[in-house]
């Protein structure tokens, strides 16, 4: 039996034993039962799913599994019936993957959203520290100089240098950023 989830992905499903007593409508139930979790499994690739019954005295088990990024889902339920065998079966393999989704989604948004999401928190608990402006009233009488120059004369007590442009003549600001690099503010 194979289960279309569209017409680029679909979802193979092997069963090993007979399933019998099953109707149509039956069958039609389990395969979109089982085009739900390939939905939710829909990422690159071809799914696959294995389904296995067997006798177990006087009740019918069901085992389902599938492989999906490296991590098998299983599984497995007894009734007295195979319907309710496979039904059982598909809700607790339904329960894992969504379970397993949810962690995945966590881990990848925890680590950017924890880091955007940090210093706001910071910064509404602490009050703001009050602007400082920084005026300089003393007239240097330095030549002109370029952008090169300015980064080699920048010492490493200071981390920014206001400067006139030796080609536009503008007055020009150096900013040594936190990873080492450099950012020129040109004020015309």
């Amino acid at each position: 039996m194979r289960v279309l989830i569209n017409e680029k992905r679909p979802m193979r499903v092997h069963y090993t034993g007979v399933p019998s007593g099953l109707t149509p409508t039956m069958q039609k139930q389990i395969q979109a039962r089982l085009t739900r979790i390939g939905k939710i499994l829909d990422k690159k690739g071809e799914k696959e799913g294995h389904v296995i019954l067997k006798d177990a005295g006087r009740s019918r088990q069901a085992e389902i599994t599938v492989n999906h990024h490296h991590h098998a889902f299983a599984g497995k339920a007894t009734a007295k019936d195979d319907f309710g065998a496979l039904a059982a079966a598909i809700d607790k393999l339904e329960k894992q993957i969504i379970k397993q989704e949810g962690k995945w989604r966590t881990q990848n948004r925890t680590t950017s959203a924890a880091k955007s999401v940090a210093p706001a928190v910071i910064a509404d608990e602490v009050e703001a520290p009050e602007v400082r402006i920084y005026r300089s009233t003393v007239k240097n009488n330095r030549k002109p100089m370029t952008a090169d120059e300015a980064v080699l004369t920048l010492t490493k007590k200071h981390n920014y240098l206001a400067f006139h442009d030796a080609d536009s003549g503008n007055p020009s600001i150096i900013v040594r950023r936190v990873d080492g690099n450099f950012d020129l503010i040109e004020l015309a």
